[in-house]
């Protein structure tokens, strides 16, 4: 059957709008209801997320394919067409919509054929609708269905045996093949173990529903099914016996402790580490937290590390990035307890162990993958190539929708104000629901394809990897904080010394209005709302008390920091603070910020095969872009002409020619030093995958677009002379998305980047004197953007003690210089 067929057959079930409209139209055309017609209709449904008529049919479609193929299998004894059935009725099964199948039944008992074919036909459609209920949760009905029918279905299958045996009919052959299954399933010593399981199964059921001592009630009577057999089945009644003990009101408190700690370790005799390790996590997780909250904290620290060691098999076993991510996200509380528990127990060496441990790894092994070019691979793939185009097809779709919100008023606009707000309104979710159809469009292409994720998986990286690491870097001091569950601190390592360093309880309190003030801005003159309070040196000198003064007793007088922060720490701009002397701590030292020590670690590894070639020294990749009338950047001309006077060599795509696909070209072409941004940039607090850089054609180039498409060659630094591209939004799992991350896993060995709207005069002669400090001096990043730092303001006076000029910038990435092979 032609493409051009099935296509033309699902233009016109698209138009159908009930279930017996679909049924009536499959049963004219028989011949196109095939498993092509299904492929071609899932696939067409994964391409176009948001057709809702297409997902719907994939039901009606693969039940009614089911039913073709069951009647196949009655009428012709085909054990392939029964394998087919079993698996498209199935979707249907798992719908909980099992009432088609009773309907179903009573449509094959109501043809009245032969007896034994009719008894077969029931047995298999018994089987398919328990299976149906099983998925529902309908307990009672499963066992009426399953132990009502165990005698009927043995005489079925004995009669169609006898049948073959006597009348010697080769036809049957595949018959009985096919109902050995059966007779396996249900054989008469094993109905008991039918009923019992389900009796088991339904006082679960009732326990879930009821309260209290209830609900204990029922689960002693389903252990007393259990007995003393180790089952998975068994371990679950155990649990959940636990956590009824653990949230019992009647009797002594002490005591519903101690039932439930019993229960959770009985359900660990089945659910170990190697056998069933997601749920030998979840159970030893809820142990540990009783004893947390007992305040017994050996114990709670001996079940949370093996809560860890479970985490890290389950984490193994997961492929899926967004999945990796989840998991960081959902397991923040056990980190946070863990590291609490080490230091009560002052023990703060494994207390580092599991700070570092805590934090997401999917930069990391995003940062560790194999890079291949993106065109490259879709040339090397079709079904990349074929899913790469849905994800296109999404992204036109979102800048139609942008392009169309973006259009100003007509003056021939007939409609009310009202209603013409109402519909920016209505075009503004849909950007919204294109944005997450994205979102989850560019994870399901990195899992289906692994070769796009870049993800490499990576052990967690233990106290001796950072010890190492310090020692490295020369002993430069590397400051990891932390939000345990018993406050805020830091960890400073340098060399083989770690010192941990307690902050304030109420830290958070103490600072969460002025961070709030750096995400916001002033409309009319578009500065940061942090720089227009009157009061704004004294909040730096107050975020300089509360966040870094406890770590100056543990660092070096001057030099070198890499910080890498935690939660809110990240929007905290370090450069800026002020002492109560009235120093900044940019007069002091030269910082590096990274999401984490374990992602310092990859980077520097990563630097070291790196080998700077002359082709590469000097070499410029410049971009820049004005904007579009109304919001027009009238210094980008030139600062793109200063910076590329720095470079022997430039490569200039400006203005018209700065276009999303030029740039993604250009980058991935060839090796470059640095990798100059001059243009607008946006962060979008509640997406921020879709951050980013704004090019020519009003087009952005997304975390997104940068994540999929771009792979750098030879470690260059990226500059992003753009507002807020140094902004990132801090998860749960400390996971981080913001422009400047996604150029670091992209290949960047050092990323600087804005926190705030930096002012256009200032910015120029910062970036003139970076690259000039970087070309002629011996210095890392860090060290070039300190020193860069005091030129302007001994430059500009007027801006000495302003540092909302100059403190913007900070720099990501490794603490070393430009093409340094010497570790």
């Amino acid at each position: 059957m032609s493409s051009l067929a099935y296509q033309a057959f699902i233009n016109e079930l698209l138009a159908l709008e009930t279930f017996e409209q679909v049924f009536d139209t499959c049963q004219k055309n028989d011949s196109l209801l095939t498993k092509e017609l299904l492929a071609e209709l899932t696939q067409q449904a994964d391409n176009d997320p948001s057709n809702q008529q297409l997902s719907w049919l994939i039901t009606p479609v693969s039940y009614l394919l089911g039913r073709k193929y069951l009647f196949e299998f009655i009428n012709l004894s085909s054990e392939e067409a029964l394998a087919y059935a079993r698996e498209h009725l199935h979707v249907l099964a798992t719908s909980a919509n099992y009432k088609q199948f009773e309907h179903l039944s009573n449509e094959y008992a109501a043809q009245k054929e032969v007896i034994d074919l009719l008894k077969t036909r029931q047995s298999l459609l018994v089987m398919i609708v328990a299976e149906a209920c099983f998925y529902a949760s309908d307990w009672p009905r499963r066992r009426e269905l399953l132990v009502g029918s165990i005698d009927w279905l043995l005489d079925s299958a004995a009669t169609i045996l006898f049948d073959s045996v006597v009348e010697e009919n080769s036809d049957y052959e595949l018959f009985v093949n096919s109902l050995k299954a059966i007779i396996d399933r249900c054989r008469k010593e094993d109905v008991h173990t039918v009923i019992r399981e389900l009796d088991l199964a339904w006082l679960v059921q009732q326990a879930g529903e009821s309260q209290d001592e209830e609900k204990i009630g029922y689960y002693l009577q389903a252990l007393s099914l259990v007995g003393e057999n180790l089952t998975q089945q068994g371990a679950e009644v155990w649990f959940n016996l636990g956590n009824a003990y653990r949230e019992r009101v009647r009797g002594d408190r002490g005591e519903n402790q101690e039932l439930a700690i019993e229960s959770f370790k009985n359900a660990l005799l089945v659910r170990t580490q190697e056998s069933l390790p997601t749920e030998s996590q979840q159970t030893h997780f809820v142990l540990g937290s009783l004893y947390y909250q007992e305040k017994r904290w050996t114990e709670a620290l001996k079940a949370y590390e093996q809560t860890h060691a479970a985490l890290e098999s389950v984490r193994g076993e997961t492929l899926k990035e967004e999945s990796r991510r989840r998991l960081a996200q959902d397991n923040t509380l056990l980190y946070a307890r863990l590291v609490h528990c080490c230091l009560l127990l002052n023990n703060h060496k494994a207390a580092a162990t599991y700070a570092l441990q805590g934090k997401s790894r999917t930069l990391s092994e995003q940062l560790a993958g194999d890079r291949q070019p993106v065109a490259e691979l879709l040339a090397q793939d079709e079904s990349l190539a074929r899913d790469y185009q849905s994800l296109r097809v999404l992204q036109a779709q979102l800048q139609e929708r942008i392009d169309l919100l973006m259009l100003p008023r007509s003056e021939d606009d007939s409609r009310s104000f009202e209603e013409y707000r109402q519909e920016k309104e209505r075009q503004e979710e849909q950007v919204a629901t294109l944005r997450k159809q994205i979102n989850v469009r560019v994870d399901d292409l990195v899992f289906t394809h692994p070769t796009l994720s870049l993800l490499q998986p990576l052990p967690p990286r233990t106290l001796a990897d950072i010890q190492y690491l310090s020692a490295t870097l020369g002993n430069i001091p590397l400051v990891e904080y932390v939000k345990h569950a018993g406050g805020w601190g830091a960890f400073v390592f340098g060399g083989q010394k770690v010192e941990y360093v307690a902050l304030a309880d109420d830290l958070l309190d103490q600072i969460s209005e002025s961070l709030s003030l750096l995400l916001q801005t002033e409309n009319a003159s578009k500065r940061t709302l942090f720089w227009c309070q009157e009061d704004w040196k004294e909040r730096l000198v107050h975020l300089h008390e509360w966040v870094f003064k406890p770590l100056v007793p543990f660092l070096p007088s001057s030099g070198q920091v890499v910080v890498a922060p935690t939660n809110v720490l990240y929007l905290v701009p370090f450069q800026a603070l002020c002492d109560e002397h009235g120093k900044y701590l940019s007069e002091t030292y030269a910082f590096s910020f990274v999401p984490s020590l374990a992602t310092l670690s990859v980077l520097l590894e990563q630097r070291k095969r790196v080998q700077s070639t002359p082709s590469t020294a000097y070499r410029l990749l410049n971009i820049a872009h004005s904007g579009e009338p109304g919001n027009y950047l009238t210094h980008i001309a030139l600062e793109a002409q200063e910076v590329e006077s720095q470079f022997e060599e430039s490569v200039p795509l400006q203005e018209e020619k700065a276009t999303l696909e030029n740039v993604i070209e250009a980058a991935n072409k060839c090796d470059y030093e640095v990798i100059h941004f001059n243009c607008h940039g946006k962060f979008f607090h509640d997406n921020p995958a879709h951050s980013g850089l704004q090019l020519a054609e009003q087009r952005m180039l997304t975390v997104n677009d940068i994540r999929i498409n771009i792979r750098l060659k030879g470690r260059p630094l990226v500059t992003l002379s753009a507002c807020q591209t140094g902004q990132t939004w801090p998860e749960q799992g400390d996971e981080t998305t913001g422009t400047s991350w996604a150029f670091l896993a992209a290949g960047a060995s050092s990323v600087l980047a804005s926190q705030w709207n930096v002012p256009d005069r200032s910015t120029r002669a910062l970036f003139k004197h970076f690259y000039q400090i970087r070309r002629q001096s011996q210095v890392s990043d860090a060290q070039a953007l300190q020193q860069a730092i005091q030129q302007v303001r001994k430059q500009f006076t007027a801006f000495n003690n302003l540092p909302e000029f100059w403190a913007g910038f900070q720099v990501m990435g490794v603490p070393i210089p430009a093409g340094s092979q010497s570790f």
